[in-house]
């Protein structure tokens, strides 16, 4: 997960400028989601618009590998002045919240790390908390535990223990 995390940070930084030119905000804060945006009194305060991850990982066993159906859910949070009601002076700066979600699902697709396959979107909806108004976008990607993927790993062997007959003489 943290090559994915920092392939998500490095995404949102590198894309500053297009949220600029379309005069959005760029995103300010991603974080893993732990309730910021249901509960913000019990967290400290966090710039806007920012992103929290949730994800839950479905194993299925192959062999000795372990693979893994990673599911994400990005929680987006914005302003929440943003008006698009039809009676609204400045729904066209409240219709922006439609186009910033645009933009951020640009980002997000087919984004994929070392351990993971591209993301592929499956589902959105936009949340009322009656705190905050926010929208979870979800995608699904393949996860390779890197622990079980056959990858050697480097360590020191402290104690190595051998038993056993010999069998046969070279």
């Amino acid at each position: 997960m943290i090559n994915l995390f920092l392939k998500i940070y490095n995404a949102f930084e590198q894309n500053r400028a297009l949220f600029e030119a379309l005069e959005l905000p760029p995103v300010e804060h991603i974080d893993k989601m732990r309730g910021q945006p249901l509960n913000p009194e019990q967290f400290e305060y966090y710039p806007q618009p920012a992103i929290f991850i949730g994800w839950k990982i479905a194993w299925t066993k192959a062999g000795k590998f372990w693979n893994g159906l990673l599911t994400l859910e990005f929680h987006v949070v914005t302003d929440p002045t943003w008006d698009t009601s039809n009676i609204s002076t400045s729904k066209a700066e409240g219709l922006k919240n439609v186009l910033y979600h645009t933009v951020v699902r640009y980002v997000l697709d087919d984004l994929e790390s070392e351990n993971t396959g591209k993301l592929q979107r499956i589902d959105e909806e936009p949340l009322d908390t009656g705190v905050v108004n926010y929208n979870v976008l979800r995608y699904q990607c393949s996860y390779r535990d890197p622990m079980s993927s056959g990858e050697d790993f480097e360590g020191i062997i402290e104690k190595l223990v051998i038993s056993g007959v010999l069998k046969r003489k070279i």
